[in-house]
């Protein structure tokens, strides 16, 4: 029932060369899901395009850090290796801070423990303090992770590290810092970073933990980015990035940002940080032939949401941004350097935090949440219209969605007391 990642890069390198502007195609993403002014009277039943039953949920990791532990919903912990035909969740433990685990499976049913990162400092207990990109480059899995780290109270670390298969096994390469800040403010978790492989290979990271210093002179909570030297299509890929460059200085702390490629390079969105904790405002900024375009305003309705609440994924040429705020669902779409209205949403009571994701199905756009009883629903754009809110799962201890592009797949956290799970469903 489901499609495309709610916020990040998944890329086919195979016989590209250079240039940042060649095209970026999310996978099955292939035609427009439809245009605001195209919306039928009402909403039309979109039960004969479901791809099928969900399959059941799968418990994919125990012991896992957080009640975040699935991540933000602007990004996906999930993913699909084409080659060594295996999926692989990335996670954190609330017992090893000094590890980030995988997990990985054959048949998304059996799941066993796969490589682990050593990492130079602890995690901060919180799946939102890392993001992952997935490419096929020429035959080859390659991830690369923005991965933020707190080895004291006042001391947070950005790091960058790519992961290749080496047969069926995950092989970690060596972790770069990329920058430090040292500050008490507790505002400043989660970082949540970005991350993206472009078409050309270009790998570009964000992040919001740096100062111009190293310490506390700079602002920091900010958009502050990292571009790549090198093409990450090679067989090897050393980790030397230039910058940082600061593409957008907000009024207070930004906790979350999400990528998604665009036909000339991609567009990086971040939650505004206008007003604390709650924003109500979602920005972005261009980047394509190795360079940033002026910020802007996506251009919802000035309403207060949760810094969790919105997602954003591409379909053929369009970016498309779900925000939700309260009972209200609001559609943006992206398309020629504009951003206009979408297709007006259903409403449904939504508890703030939880999360919504967009994904692309084909040529069929979805929206996935989760009730406060844990009931997961979805809406489906189809020629032109969202239909009802549509129950995948009944209630259950569910929270913190977010999704997996490719085969369709949502992953959140199950807590039952003290226990925390990650869980996840294919949903064809």
């Amino acid at each position: 029932m489901l499609a495309a990642a709610a916020c990040t890069l998944a890329t086919s390198l195979d016989g590209l060369s250079d240039g940042d502007a060649a095209p970026i195609v999310q996978p099955d993403a292939q035609t427009e899901a439809g245009d605001a002014s195209a919306v039928p009277d009402a909403p039309i039943d979109d039960s004969a395009v479901d791809a099928g039953p969900m399959l059941a949920p799968v418990v994919v990791a125990s012991d896992v850090g957080g009640v975040f532990a699935s991540g933000a919903a602007q990004g996906s912990h999930l993913w699909f290796a084409k080659n060594a035909a295996t999926w692989v969740v990335f996670y954190e433990s609330d017992t090893d801070p000094t590890h980030l685990r995988t997990r990985v499976s054959k048949d998304f049913v059996t799941w066993t423990d796969g490589a682990s990162l050593a990492l130079p400092y602890e995690h901060p207990h919180d799946g939102r303090s890392f993001a992952v990109s997935y490419a096929d480059v020429a035959g080859r899995d390659v991830f690369h992770l923005a991965v933020s780290l707190k080895p004291g109270p006042a001391d947070r670390r950005h790091t960058h590290v790519r992961a290749t298969f080496s047969g069926a096994t995950l092989v970690f390469e060596a972790v770069t810092e990329l920058s430090r800040v040292i500050s008490n403010d507790g505002q400043l978790e989660p970082d949540g970073p970005a991350v993206a492989i472009l078409a050309a290979g270009t790998v570009v990271d964000v992040t919001g933990w740096y100062s111009a210093d190293g310490g506390t002179a700079g602002p920091t909570g900010n958009i502050v980015a990292w571009k790549s030297t090198l093409s990450a299509t090679g067989a090897t890929w050393a980790p030397d990035f230039a910058g940082p460059v600061d593409v957008k200085t907000v009024n207070m702390l930004c906790n979350a940002r999400a990528f998604a490629p665009t036909p000339i390079g991609a567009l990086v969105l971040w939650e505004a940080a206008d007003k604390e904790p709650n924003p109500t405002a979602i920005e972005f900024a261009p980047f394509s032939t190795g360079t940033w375009g002026s910020p802007g305003n996506v251009g919802f309705e000035g309403a207060s949401f949760d810094p969790n609440d919105w997602s954003v994924t591409s379909l053929g040429a369009d970016v498309h941004a779900i925000r939700a705020a309260s009972s209200s669902f609001s559609h943006r779409i992206y398309t020629d350097g504009t951003w206009r209205t979408g297709a007006t949403m259903p409403t449904r009571a939504h508890p703030a935090g939880q999360g919504v994701v967009v994904v692309a199905d084909g040529s069929v756009l979805r929206a996935f949440t989760i009730d406060a009883d844990g009931t997961i629903v979805s809406t489906s754009l189809v020629s032109g219209a969202w239909g009802p809110w549509k129950i995948e799962l009944p209630p259950g201890p569910r929270i913190r969605l977010t999704a997996y592009a490719g085969d369709v797949a949502l992953l959140w956290t199950e807590q039952i007391g003290s226990r925390k799970d990650l869980v996840a469903a294919r949903l064809r």
